[in-house]
Parts: C-alpha cells; sequence; structure tokens
C-alpha cells in the first residue's frame, strides 16, 4: 500500500483567472508566427534554389534551417511553458505541444 507523504485532495484545484497572453489560442498561434518567422527568408532561399534547378547549397543550408528551428521551437516552448506554470495553471501539456507544433502548420500554409 503507497501512502504519500503530504495529505492530497480528491478534488482539483481551480484554475485562476488567466492573463491574456496565456489563453491556448493566441499562445499557440503566436509561438507558430515567431518560430516560422526566424526561418522564413532561409526557407525562402531554399525554395528558390529548388525552382531553379541549384542543389549546390540545398542539403548544408537546409540543415542549418533545420537546426535553427529546433532551437527556437525548444526556445518557445520552455518560455510559454513556464508562462503558463507561473500563472497556476496545471493543464499545460498540450498547449507545450502544441506550442511547437504550430510552426508546422505555418510551414504548410
Amino acid at each position: 500500500v503507497y501512502n504519500n507523504p503530504v495529505p492530497i485532495n480528491q478534488i482539483p484545484r481551480e484554475v485562476p483567472e488567466q492573463p491574456f497572453y496565456t489563453k491556448p489560442l493566441l499562445s499557440i498561434l503566436a509561438s507558430g508566427i515567431l518560430s516560422f518567422g526566424c526561418i522564413f527568408i532561409q526557407l525562402f532561399f531554399i525554395l528558390n534554389s529548388i525552382w531553379a534547378h541549384q542543389y549546390y547549397h540545398y542539403f548544408g543550408f537546409l540543415l542549418v534551417v533545420y537546426i535553427i528551428l529546433i532551437i527556437t521551437c525548444l526556445e518557445i516552448t520552455i518560455c510559454l511553458c513556464y508562462f503558463h506554470l507561473c500563472t497556476e495553471d496545471y493543464n499545460w501539456w498540450w498547449r507545450s505541444f502544441l506550442t511547437s507544433g504550430s510552426s508546422a502548420v505555418y510551414l504548410f500554409l
């Protein structure tokens, strides 16, 4: 039998009123714009080199853009997850996943 070291309430605590920048839709869309904005110019250069049949810069530049995208998605996700936790919102796990995933929607569009 497992005994908890501290008493735990069976009813979850109510999440307090959240500021406007921690609303789910706004934070997910804003994080996608930020991460996509970091790689937009590089992505434009890659797509122009593909359409012009100039593949000499393609693979190395694509690797650099991919690394930049991964780093910016990590930083934005950590910052927004920290903002959610500071406002005592314990429903942060899906938002942390969708924060980085929203850049794929902008890339697709």
